[in-house]
């Protein structure tokens, strides 16, 4: 593990400079200076669309460019642009430059390149993760080794740099073993990152920036899938389907509690935390479990045990991205206007 400390100034003078032929791997930025006043809110719902990022306590973010992954941390948004409509919400095994979007419309390029599906932030914000997969030593083919980044948000410092369990360049015939396994950052919480190596799971702790593999049997505090997420994350409600699409969540103890959806017809399917449960408010001519072309489709958001609903209007008719890594709805793209 190695610690450094990067400037955004760093990577925009050897852009302009022309020192290198694409991307700039240049480390971390310093996104929370001395005297700021504080990283953005991470809490409660967080969804992008039409390249803004709405924030739970009303802020927006603009991108500047549509978003195919992104998480909330430190001072705005960390995120990789989608190239297309087709790769809005789409991350993957390939790299990226992450960019940084801050409330005030700034964007930066951040010089950090990282496989796409790895971006992830400590709730608290303060963190920053990734897989780089271009910087570490090469094999004998020229396949550089993969290398977990953390970055404290607060200072700019790189707390984590390892190849640990990424596989051993003098032996290993990297490419051969990468398409053997799934990389990924698989879980962060505000102390420790976990990651999915080569050749185990690790831990590392935020605080020392040491990494040890997790016992056999043991998993990281990965949520489930969404489209599984019926059960809520604490095991207290289950939603239920209901005639003419109307969705209802039992209690633990067999409480029935029909959602004030303020809509004649829901669905309720993915849970963003023990006591929030989203799904699609649907509204128009159709009538029972048909969905109707003139229908509105708009993104539902209920809280239990009280059963309120809001709707989120500015989602209607609109393609919502998720952050990534953040709860059950994790790098979700809702699609208002398809059938929920």
């Amino acid at each position: 593990m190695r610690s450094r400390r990067w400037v955004v100034g760093v990577a925009l003078a050897l852009l302009a400079t022309g020192c290198a032929d694409g991307p700039t791997r240049t480390g971390a930025p310093s996104t929370v200076p001395a005297g700021s006043s504080g990283p953005v809110e991470t809490d409660g719902l967080v969804w992008a669309a039409d390249q803004v990022v709405h924030l739970a306590d009303g802020t927006t973010v603009d991108l500047g460019a549509p978003v195919r992954g992104y998480v909330v941390a430190g001072a705005g948004v960390f995120f990789f642009p989608a190239g297309s409509e087709d790769e809005v919400g789409q991350v993957g095994t390939d790299e990226a430059e992450v960019r940084l979007a801050s409330p005030d419309g700034t964007v930066t390029d951040t010089g950090l390149v990282w496989m796409t599906r790895s971006l992830r932030a400590s709730p608290d914000g303060r963190h920053l993760a990734g897989i780089d997969l271009g910087s570490g030593e090469e094999d004998r083919y020229g396949t550089p080794v993969a290398e977990t980044v953390v970055v404290d948000l607060a200072t700019g410092d790189e707390v984590v740099r390892s190849a640990e369990a990424m596989g051993d360049p003098g032996d290993d015939d990297l490419t051969a073993l990468y398409e053997d396994v799934e990389l990924d950052v698989a879980a962060m919480t505000d102390d420790t990152t976990y990651v999915e190596a080569a050749t185990g799971v690790l831990a590392y702790d935020l605080a020392t920036g040491e990494g040890s593999e997790l016992p056999e049997g043991e998993e990281p505090p990965t949520p489930p899938a969404a489209q599984d997420a019926v059960e809520s994350p604490d095991g207290r409600w289950t939603v239920v389907p209901g005639r003419r699409l109307r969705h209802r969540l039992v209690a633990a103890d067999g409480t029935m509690l029909v959602p004030m959806a303020g809509t004649d017809r829901w669905v309720l399917d993915r849970w963003l935390d023990d006591r929030t449960v989203l799904g699609t408010a649907v509204e128009g001519p159709g009538r029972g479990a048909r969905i109707d072309p003139r229908d509105r489709t708009a993104l539902l958001s209920c809280v239990v045990p009280s059963g309120a609903c809001d709707v989120v209007e500015a989602t209607a008719g609109k393609r919502v991205v998720f952050p990534l890594g953040a709860s059950h709805v994790s790098g979700i793209v809702f699609q208002a206007g398809e059938r929920p």
